[in-house]
């Protein structure tokens, strides 16, 4: 797959509780369609989710995973070796 983007790193604003966040990502300044599918990669755990659309939600807890840095690689025809999920 190809990346897309620069890393988004997402930190938390308090490292004793969990928290969530709804984001918008600007899809058409990184070249992709609003509708269009993508992988989010994230470093820090090394999951991989498919997400659609600007709009997503995160949500993180200290206790198992303090941040999250995700990589935007499109999804598509391509290498198969690394499933997403």
């Amino acid at each position: 797959m190809r990346e897309i983007a620069q890393e988004f790193p997402v930190v938390p604003r308090s490292a004793f509780a969990p928290h969530e966040a709804h984001f918008h990502l600007p899809l058409e300044d990184l070249g992709l369609p609003a509708d269009a599918p993508f992988q989010a990669h994230e470093l820090v755990s090394g999951e991989r989710h498919l997400w659609r659309g600007p709009a997503q939600h995160v949500r993180l807890d200290p206790r198992i995973e303090p941040a999250a840095i995700f990589r935007l690689e499109r999804f598509g025809p391509g290498s198969y070796g690394t499933p997403c999920y």
